[in-house]
């Protein structure tokens, strides 16, 4: 398969529920720049629609999504080279893909049928919930790179999900997180289930959640993450103002 639009496939069914696909199976559904693109292009579309009122995202095959294609990209570098101002954009092009979910306007639910590695856990990070399958396994691979492991935003998403101490554990040390386990820590909505009742147990969820109007995802994950940082950020201020008095 070449790295067109097949890459990333979007099917709209008749009750609302939007289908997205990663669909490089061969490769664990690996991301290259094209598949990024393509993907990217997907949610703009999505996010413009008025009929689709939740989506269901995936891989095809026995992956979710496992990173990005190094084979490909060190492939590239070698023939070509990768200058500061490349790099740069197209590091803003992956961190996009979060950042895109994050902002669709429709509910998103991760459907984690397999492994999801560096980029693809963050993808995972970006749903409004998660559903594992028993073959899931979330991996932070960056650090067993000698990378950072933050990348796409999993340094800030991860903590808010599972609490700072668990989230620094599992991003110091790159441990996979099985799918188990991602229900025990609150990373998944359920615990494992059997590949063949996923999909049917995805579609009642979107289905329940498209009986919203649009506007009620936005103000709920308004109001949600308000909860989460406006604490956080009057406790660092208050903290701020101490020290700064304890100095005078």
């Amino acid at each position: 398969m070449n790295d067109t639009a097949d890459a990333v496939l979007f099917e709209e069914r008749a009750d609302g529920i939007g289908l997205l696909r990663l669909n490089r199976p061969a490769t664990l559904n690996a991301l290259t720049r094209e598949s990024v693109a393509v993907f990217n292009d997907r949610l703009d579309a999505i996010a413009r629609s008025r009929s689709v009122r939740a989506v269901v995202f995936t891989g095809a095959g026995r992956g979710f999504c496992a990173g990005q294609d190094v084979g490909v990209a060190k492939t590239r570098s070698d023939r070509s080279g990768n200058g500061a101002a490349e790099r740069m954009y197209w590091q803003e092009q992956y961190s996009g893909m979060v950042r895109r979910l994050i902002g669709l306007p429709q509910a998103v639910i991760a459907a984690v049928n397999g492994p999801a590695a560096g980029v693809g856990m963050a993808l995972t990070l970006g749903a409004d919930i998660r559903v594992v399958a028993r073959s899931a396994k979330f991996v932070i691979a960056s650090n067993r790179l000698g990378l950072l492991s933050g990348e796409s935003g999993m340094s800030y998403l991860l903590p808010q999900l599972i609490g700072a101490s668990r989230a620094f554990e599992i991003l110091l040390t790159g441990r996979p997180i099985l799918a188990q386990e991602a229900h025990q820590i609150g990373l998944a909505i359920t615990g494992a289930v059997m590949g063949s009742v996923l999909f049917r147990l995805l579609v009642a969820i979107a289905l329940r959640w498209g009986l919203n109007p649009n506007d009620l995802k936005l103000i709920t994950a308004t109001f949600v993450f308000l909860a989460l940082i406006v604490p956080r950020f009057i406790g660092n201020l208050t903290q701020k103002k101490a020290t700064v008095a304890a100095r005078t």
